[in-house]
């Protein structure tokens, strides 16, 4: 029942910000602008997609060396891009679930350990995209609007960064709690308190070796690059559409379109992704007709290549599955 619950508000959140795109363009105008983009910078828009996934794909393979260092990149991909391809299918972020339990011979990495390391992606991602807003609204008196946009101001990026990270940089601080909390679970619950909390010891193990410093500025670079590739998406999508006034607005629209995904959707962000891009567009100057198309345009390629590269792995890990998988460094994992 609570499935179905989050599901069917997936869906009212996804029809109602269609309702509030649609309300206010003409599909014919929208059609229009879509159909006169460059296929030429459409086709290097997503060439420059895959090599920002290349960047996340290369580090998440160093989060997992740690459990593995024998994992090379390419077998780190495939479970990797076929996530993203669940993900922009499948509801209630079944992609994250499949990448962090359905994997692990796959990878030969426990799976609470593949577990940290996706939360510490997703921390890093909201810390780059984060300070991208900031900079944004601190260095662009025309994106001011933005923060009544997106409900949060410098001071909330500002706190936002702080929290994370601090989890980035110290989960020391929170081991003791939350082990604390789980052993009191134990006590009720000693079979499923037990393997929770040994599950917690190894994502704190995890979190642990990553936030050491040389690790994380690895991980930071790593992440900057893959967002900076995103951006160029972006830019070269908005390079594409002549009717848009400035491609920069699609540099500016890159964090705000992202940080909607966080908003309960469908798959594949539906409707919350495309509101906000294209009123983000509208903001700096250009008419929402225009912000929509190059919303719709710009989701297409990030959607249809990711899922499209997604398939083929998930493909490729599925007719595998039977056999016996490559030598690798390490044993059989456990959770």
């Amino acid at each position: 029942m609570g499935r179905a619950i989050k599901v069917g508000l997936g869906l009212a959140v996804t029809v109602l910000f269609l309702w509030l795109v649609l309300r206010q363009v003409s599909l014919d105008e929208v059609g229009a602008v879509i159909s006169g983009a460059d296929r030429g910078m459409i086709a290097i828009a997503t060439g420059v997609f895959l090599l920002g996934y290349a960047c996340r794909i290369q580090r998440w393979r160093l989060m997992l060396a740690h459990e593995n260092p024998g994992l090379g990149w390419s077998r780190a991909a495939v479970p990797f891009m076929s996530s993203i391809a669940v993900n922009n299918l499948v509801p209630l972020r079944a992609g994250d679930a499949l990448r962090a339990f359905g994997f692990t011979d796959w990878l030969q990495v426990p799976a609470s350990a593949v577990l940290a390391t996706v939360l510490a992606e997703r921390l890093l991602d909201l810390l780059v995209l984060m300070v991208g807003l900031g900079l944004v609204l601190a260095f662009l008196p025309a994106a001011s609007e933005l923060s009544v946009l997106m409900g949060l101001g410098s001071t909330g990026i500002a706190l936002a960064v702080a929290a994370i990270l601090l989890v980035l940089l110290f989960p020391r601080t929170f081991q003791p709690m939350i082990l604390m909390l789980l052993h009191w679970c134990a006590r009720l619950l000693p079979g499923v308190g037990g393997r929770l909390t040994h599950a917690a010891e190894k994502v704190f193990d995890t979190l642990n070796h990553l936030a050491g410093r040389p690790m994380m500025l690895r991980l930071l670079a790593w992440s900057c690059l893959a967002w900076g590739f995103e951006a160029a998406v972006f830019y070269c999508v908005a390079l594409s559409i002549a009717e848009l006034r400035d491609p920069l607005a699609g540099l500016v629209a890159m964090p705000v379109g992202t940080l909607s995904t966080l908003v309960p959707s469908s798959p594949g962000y539906v409707g919350t992704f495309d509101f906000f891009v294209g009123k983000t567009v509208e903001l700096l100057g250009n008419p929402f007709s225009v912000g929509a198309a190059f919303a719709v345009t710009v989701h297409l390629v990030l959607w249809l290549a990711a899922t499209l590269t997604g398939g083929v792995c998930l493909l490729a890990w599925i007719t595998q599955r039977g056999r016996s998988a490559a030598p690798l460094q390490k044993g059989s994992p456990h959770v």
